[in-house]
């Protein structure tokens, strides 16, 4: 791809190959003062990292308005193996074998009160064949700020799964979580508590400093794996980038105050670990790994999160985020929710045509295939059994905390943090 000027009525898009991290963090953070803030996604702290270990290959777009730089994004960028024009990848390289570390809340950086402009430069600039493209991947990002542009444009686009809630706890709605909650809810999080301290003190205490943070986080991924190997799944630990990424993010981050480490505790017994990222009024619950016992009163996940929440509004945090994903216990402690997709973005052309005919032709054996599957399980199980298999996968792991974060199935994007890995 290479470097492309490009006229979107009042800004001005370029394309550049994306220079190193040591180059580009001071352009990237000079805007980043002047962007209405939000997530940890978007910063450099995430960016910075994620470019060094994973963004070799990449394009960097910049959006101007006159001489005033007012947006950024880099897209990574996967050639075709068949000579075709190469896939774009939004702050993603494009190989989850290799990355797998699942961003949320992406989008483009852009100054404040410029995004919905800033955003429909950049897909006007890729209409319009500015740099050659086959299909721009747009993973976790806000569905209004995207899909409106794009049928602008006249962009196809194809979502790579359903569109996901993003619950999230508004700290300012009352003086403590456990207000506006439901009554259910409550009472299992009392419950929950009073079993704990019978057995000692709870605690939820924040990492001493960067090394106890990377020991913690050691703690947590043994947790976090043995829970899920336990249910015939790897983890989110499973592909090496993932670890390696969030550990550098640790290292760099935790005593600037981005990322925190919480342990919960009875007496001196480890129960847990939140991992999350943070920004000036938010947090985002990332990451967890709890012991897993088969009690009903064994609630970690949600004494934790509930713990978490007072400690955050006491520090004025005002917001608490569980990230994508419709796991009972997010939807039990929040107080409104988001919308965020994984979608492809590709132009109309004959071009692509080839591929689209495919992907139609794949999806109709699929759905052949899962509705044959679904008839023989129909017909192998009787109803109340399909109900109580239901009911009990529903709501036991959901509750304890130990249930999928992302954005779909076990955990994680569609099993994914970061694409394709697991989230507790």
């Amino acid at each position: 791809m290479s470097p492309a000027v490009t006229d979107q009525g009042a800004c001005r898009v370029s394309f550049r190959p994306c220079p190193s991290s040591s180059q580009l963090g001071s352009i990237w953070r000079e805007l980043e003062q002047r962007a209405a803030g939000g997530s940890l996604f978007l910063s450099w702290a995430w960016i910075g990292p994620w470019l060094d270990l994973f963004g070799s290959r990449a394009e960097l777009a910049e959006i101007w308005r006159g001489e005033c730089r007012v947006g950024l994004a880099i897209l990574g960028r996967r050639d075709s193996r068949c000579g075709r024009a190469p896939t774009l990848h939004l702050h993603e390289s494009g190989d989850p074998a290799t990355e797998s570390i699942m961003i949320e809340y992406n989008g483009v950086l852009a100054a404040a009160g410029q995004e919905a402009e800033v955003i429909a430069a950049l897909l006007a600039a890729l209409a319009g064949g500015a740099v050659a493209w086959r299909t721009l991947s747009l993973s976790g990002v806000t569905a209004a700020s995207w899909s409106e542009g794009c049928r602008s444009l006249g962009l196809g686009g194809r979502l790579l799964r359903h569109p996901q809630p993003a619950p999230f706890a508004d700290l300012t709605t009352a003086d403590d979580p456990l207000q506006w909650v439901s009554r259910n809810t409550r009472q299992q999080i009392q419950r929950s508590i009073r079993y704990f301290e019978a057995g000692g003190p709870l605690s939820l205490t924040r990492a001493a400093g960067t090394a106890e943070a990377l020991l913690w986080f050691a703690d947590l991924e043994r947790l976090h794996t043995a829970v899920w190997q336990g249910r015939g799944q790897a983890g989110a630990f499973a592909p090496p980038g993932f670890g390696l990424f969030h550990r550098r993010l640790i290292a760099e981050q935790f005593e600037p105050g981005r990322v925190d480490l919480l342990r919960l505790c009875r007496g001196e017994t480890v129960l847990g670990y939140l991992y999350g990222l943070r920004s000036p009024t938010g947090l985002d619950a990332y990451l967890s790994g709890f012991v897993y016992q088969a009690e009903a009163r064994w609630r970690p996940g949600l004494v934790a999160h509930l713990l978490a929440m007072r400690r955050y509004r006491a520090e004025g945090v005002t917001t608490y985020r569980f990230l994508a994903g419709a796991a009972r216990y997010k939807t039990s402690l929040s107080t409104g929710s988001d919308q965020l997709c994984w979608l492809v973005v590709y132009r109309r052309t004959l071009l692509n045509f080839p591929d689209r005919l495919a992907r139609c032709v794949l999806r109709l054996v699929q759905r052949f295939y899962v509705r044959q599957r679904g008839k023989d399980r129909e017909d192998s199980l009787s109803a109340p059994h399909r109900l109580q298999g239901w009911s009990g996968r529903s709501y036991r792991g959901d509750d304890r905390g130990d249930a999928p974060s992302g954005p779909s199935g076990p955990g994680g994007g569609s099993t994914a943090v970061g694409g394709g890995a697991l989230r507790p």
